[in-house]
C-alpha cells in the first residue's frame, strides 16, 4: 500500500498497526533501547517517530527541505540525528521532539552517521570519502564551538548561535563539559 508504514509483530509476524505517511519512506532507524522508538523519514523531508508499544506516530518539525537519507539514534536511546539531502544533520531529543543541534558542513556532504559509544559524540561520512567528528557537548564558558555545529536552547529551539570562529585550543576533548 502507497505511502503507508506498518508495524509488524516479531513473534506473530503480523502487522499490529499503520501509519499513513505523507511521500514515500526513504529510511528507517530502530532504538536499541527498551523504549521501543522507531523513526522514519520520507522523501518529503519529513521525520516521524513512531513509539512501537503504544502505537503513537508524531511528526518532528522543522525538519529537511530535501529527502531523508540517513537517521541514528544514540545508544541510550534519547537522541537521534537525521540527515536530509545530504546537506545538514539535525540532533533530536527523542522524549521532547525537540531541536537540539544543527549540523552544516561547510565542505562536505553528509552521507552517514553514527554516535561513539559514549553519545558524545557523532561520526558523519561524506563525499570524498571523508569522516568527520562534531562534538554534541556545549563547550564550555570562553571556549567557542566547531562552527559546523549550531545548538538551540530549550527555550528558542530554532534560534541560531551566534558563535566566532573555534579556536584551535577548543579541540582538546578536556575542553568540552561533560
Amino acid at each position: 500500500i502507497a505511502n503507508t508504514a506498518f508495524v509488524y509483530s516479531t513473534a506473530s509476524n503480523t502487522a499490529r498497526g499503520s501509519y499513513s505517511t505523507t511521500s514515500p519512506v526513504t529510511t528507517v532507524a530502530f532504538s536499541g533501547t527498551e523504549s521501543g522508538t522507531l523513526v522514519y523519514g520520507e522523501r518529503n523531508g519529513s521525520v516521524h517517530l513512531v513509539r512501537t508499544a503504544a502505537l503513537e506516530s508524531r511528526p518532528l518539525a522543522p525538519a529537511h527541505t530535501g529527502p531523508v537519507t540517513a537517521l541514528a539514534f544514540s545508544n541510550d536511546g534519547r537522541s537521534m540525528v537525521s540527515v536530509g539531502d545530504g546537506t545538514e544533520a539535525l540532533v533530536w531529543d527523542v522524549a521532547k521532539g525537540r531541536l537540539k543541534a544543527r549540523i552544516r558542513p561547510r565542505d562536505s556532504d553528509i552521507n552517514a552517521v553514527a554516535f561513539s559509544r559514549s553519545d558524545r559524540d557523532l561520526a558523519y561520512g561524506g563525499t570524498g570519502g571523508t569522516v568527520r567528528f562534531v562534538r554534541l557537548t556545549r563547550p564550555l564558558p570562553g571556549i567557542s564551538p566547531n562552527p559546523d555545529i549550531t545548538f538551540f536552547d530549550e527555550s528558542s529551539p530554532t534560534d541560531d548561535v551566534d558563535t566566532p570562529p573555534l579556536p584551535k585550543a577548543a579541540l582538546a576533548p578536556e575542553a568540552y563539559a561533560v
